[in-house]
């Protein structure tokens, strides 16, 4: 069906939403996207919703006192796909707002990546590549918290979903084309759960405060107990943790380790909200403080010396350029510069690359690489792989050899 002779409709009572409902039922596949204002909130302020199904285009507006419950139902329908793009922010406020995560879902900028496509694709180029149609995206800023929604607002709404439904069965397709396209099953059933669209546990907040792998044990108790608390008091006034309490505040704390009002308003880039809650920041320092040597947080793992990271890494580097161009695949996508570097540092199966479809592509090899089990060597301009045995001698590969042009053979 041609995207633009869908029917659209802004639902604002729950009569029209149930008789959208009742018709989503029948659907195996539905596209979702929503608008919603977070700059001045900890949870998201949700605008809008919007659903391609069938031949239809709905756009359900949450800011009507609809009873949205029913809908809820279809998030979490096993028999209905849901297909987004770039979904992470829409699972956790339909989470939030439902209470079950969004399942099953198919996110086709993950998709795009194992098409060649870089990493984070926009949707109007992913759209673009798969549909050859030109996007305007002049929307994404609007005020979508007033109303009336403006005929632009409408319009833009109803293009992130129609041409994303019109775009999945020709990604399956071509992922398809390729002998990929189950290959993000697993990644895709992990974000359909409570792990992935819940809230960060506040024992566990401080982990995500950048530069906290800078402190030592200590300071990171600390961080932990500063950043715990941080993470609670966002969640109950609702505001974005920076307006709590900045990072960079956070971390000259944890470095610090005030023990009195005086010293901690010292501390530069504390706000109004800190100050006024100096004595729970205190607090938390001398939890921190008293953190047992044993029950320290170890934010690093245990470490090769750096003279044998480097190498590694620029080894690994080589293979990964040349398998990503043998499966038209964007370098980074298949193996980015940090997940190279927490290779080398652990190599073990918590490593990202030993997972997924990353371990089947690129990991498995690159285990084999640096435990010598295979060597790289160039051959005709290429990257190529020779088969160690206990002694360290080469056993070529006799397949790439037999196909080689007789004269490089002799």
């Amino acid at each position: 069906m041609n995207p633009e002779s869908r029917h659209s409709a802004l639902i604002t009572t729950d009569k029209a939403l149930a008789q959208a409902i009742e018709e989503m039922r029948t659907c195996a596949v539905i596209a979702v996207d929503t608008e919603f204002i977070r700059e001045k909130t900890y949870y998201a302020q949700l605008c809008l919703i919007q659903i391609a199904f069938g031949d239809q285009v709905v756009l359900i507006d949450p800011l009507a006192d609809l009873d949205l419950a029913p809908l809820g139902q279809i998030m979490s329908d096993a028999a209905i796909l849901k297909v987004f793009h770039s979904g992470r922010q829409d699972l956790e406020i339909l989470y939030h707002l439902f209470g079950d995560p969004v399942a099953p879902i198919f996110d086709t900028q993950s998709a795009a990546s194992l098409m060649g496509m870089p990493d984070q694709v926009a949707y109007a180029t992913f759209i673009k590549q798969m549909l050859d149609v030109e996007l305007e995206k002049v929307g994404s800023f609007s005020q979508w918290a007033r109303r009336p929604l403006s005929a632009q607002q409408i319009a833009y709404a109803q293009e992130d979903v129609t041409y994303l439904l019109a775009a999945y069965p020709i990604a399956l397709e071509r992922l398809a084309e390729r002998g990929r396209e189950s290959w993000l099953d697993d990644e895709f059933a992990y974000r359909a759960t409570k792990d992935y669209v819940a809230d960060t546990v506040p024992e566990q907040a401080y982990r995500f405060v950048k530069r906290v792998s800078s402190l030592s044990p200590r300071q990171a108790a600390v961080a932990r107990e500063v950043a715990a608390w941080r993470q609670i008091e966002a969640m109950r006034a609702d505001l974005p943790r920076r307006r709590i309490l900045p990072d960079e505040s956070l971390i000259e704390i944890s470095r610090k380790q005030p023990t009195s009002p005086a010293s901690l308003h010292s501390v530069r880039g504390l706000g109004q909200h800190a100050m006024t809650h100096t004595q729970q920041i205190l607090a938390a320092v001398r939890a921190g403080k008293r953190v047992s040597a044993e029950e320290l947080p170890q934010l690093k793992s245990p470490e090769k010396p750096t003279a044998l990271i480097e190498p590694t890494v620029k080894l690994a580097t080589a293979l990964v350029a040349a398998r990503a161009k043998e499966y038209q695949i964007a370098p980074n996508v298949l193996a980015s510069s940090a997940m190279l570097e927490e290779f080398a540092r652990t190599p073990d199966s918590s490593a990202q690359l030993m997972q997924g479809w990353r371990k089947m592509m690129i990991g498995d090899e690159l285990s084999d690489l640096i435990k010598g089990k295979i060597a790289l060597f160039l051959y005709d301009g290429k990257v190529q792989t020779v088969s160690l045995d206990a002694k360290g001698q080469a056993l070529l590969n006799r397949e790439k050899w037999r196909n080689a042009p007789s004269q490089e053979k002799e």
